[in-house]
Order: C-alpha cells, then sequence, then structure tokens
C-alpha cells in the first residue's frame, strides 16, 4: 500500500512549482486551505486543478493520502460547489462538451 500511495503522490507532484491534480475530491480539499490557480483543459473528461507547490501544500496532500486531514462536511460541499461552478463556467465559456 506504501508503494501506491508514493506512486499517485509523485504523479501528482510534478517537479515545478505548479501541483496538479485531475482528483476533484484532492482538488476540493486543497481548495479549502490554497488558492486554485488554474484549470487546464488538455484533456477534457479530466481536467488538471493546479495549485502553487509549496512545502505547507505537500504536508496539506500527506495529511490527505494517509487519512489524517479533517473537515467539517458543510464547508467541504460548499467548496465542491464552487469548484463544479468553475468546471462549469470553464466549459460554458470553452465550448468544451
Amino acid at each position: 500500500m506504501e508503494k501506491l500511495n508514493n506512486a499517485v503522490l509523485e504523479k501528482d507532484f510534478i517537479k515545478d512549482k505548479i501541483f496538479r491534480t485531475s482528483n476533484i475530491a484532492l482538488a476540493t480539499m486543497i481548495c479549502t486551505s490554497f488558492p486554485l490557480e488554474d484549470v487546464n483543459w488538455e484533456e477534457p473528461r479530466y481536467p488538471q486543478f493546479k495549485f502553487e507547490r509549496s512545502p505547507k501544500l505537500e504536508r496539506f496532500v500527506t495529511r490527505y493520502r494517509q487519512g489524517r486531514l479533517r473537515i467539517e462536511p458543510q464547508r467541504f460541499f460548499n467548496k465542491l460547489n464552487i469548484v463544479k461552478g468553475i468546471l462549469q463556467f470553464d466549459q460554458f465559456r470553452f465550448g468544451i462538451k
């Protein structure tokens, strides 16, 4: 299991200053504490959420992967609605189906 978690984590952390993930649940959790920088639509079925990479963000994601990150459910769902709204607006604006 440890190798799987590390592989997934390495997949999300690209070796630059941007953290990217197509996992909407993870992106929503990150949005509760960090600003969303951009959404990449190169693959329309799996948009990538972009965040500025930092040691604090890495610790946050590690805690998420380990199941140690807790958040009030209402706060999560409020943020999820905002993230979905961003996706819908981008789809409309760019004509993505």
